[in-house]
């Protein structure tokens, strides 16, 4: 299979911004825990803002990838599903038993329910979140491509923009609500992204405005 030159630097550059997500949230979140705002502070919050395009990014070519195919859900079932699971179920698996001995070690008693809490909202650890969120992506893909032929190819870039629009609000209406979403509903936010990756794709069409728009709602 021959590689697409653009995606790849893609990959790169967000898996570049993901290492310096990471490192400047410990930041951000140390400074609040101290209340401590200072100039380092507001430095990490501006990076870790601005370099929040690196999820969507990767969310964007796995649908123009994936969308492309005519896999049903037999094919994503049996073979696209089970070489994301294993390795999701075995890490999460190993991070619940590192916390449960960590926190045993600190409070002699045994977290279980805790545990077994941050499981169901998919954070065994943090960054593993990603990989629950695209096991619901994968697993809409037939979907997706259904509704993609239902209303035809020129038509997928106003369903991803509904999309993008009706995640925005869930998440607002989640953040004011402080609601905790259990791990099966995470993908929900991203529907549009992942058709906004085939769209782009297909039709070709990307304007300075519509970069505008997605910048600034990944940076809120």
């Amino acid at each position: 299979m021959i590689k697409n030159f653009s995606i790849e630097v893609l990959r790169g550059l967000s898996a570049i911004a993901v290492i310096f997500i990471h490192i400047t949230a410990s930041t951000v979140s140390e400074s609040v825990k101290l209340n401590n705002y200072n100039f380092i502070f507001d430095q990490a919050l501006l990076i870790n803002s601005f370099i929040r395009f690196c999820v969507p990014i990767f969310v964007m070519i796995s649908g123009m990838l994936l969308l492309q195919k005519r896999d049903d859900y037999h094919t994503i079932i049996q073979y696209r599903l089970p070489r994301i699971l294993v390795p999701l179920l075995f890490w999460s698996l190993i991070y619940t038993i590192i916390k449960l001995v960590v926190k045993f070690s600190l409070k002699g008693e045994w977290e279980i329910v805790d545990a077994s809490i941050d499981l169901f909202k998919a954070y065994p650890f943090y960054h593993l979140w990603y990989l629950f969120m695209v096991v619901g992506l994968y697993f809409l893909t037939p979907l997706l491509k259904y509704i993609i032929d239902l209303y035809g190819n020129k038509n997928a870039f106003k369903i991803s923009i509904i999309f993008l629009l009706i995640g925005f609000c869930n998440q607002l209406f989640n953040h004011l609500n402080e609601n905790t979403l259990f791990f099966g509903v995470l993908f929900f936010d991203y529907i549009g992204y992942y058709l906004m990756g085939y769209s782009i794709f297909f039709t070709r069409k990307l304007n300075n405005s519509f970069l505008f728009f997605c910048f600034a709602y990944q940076v809120f």
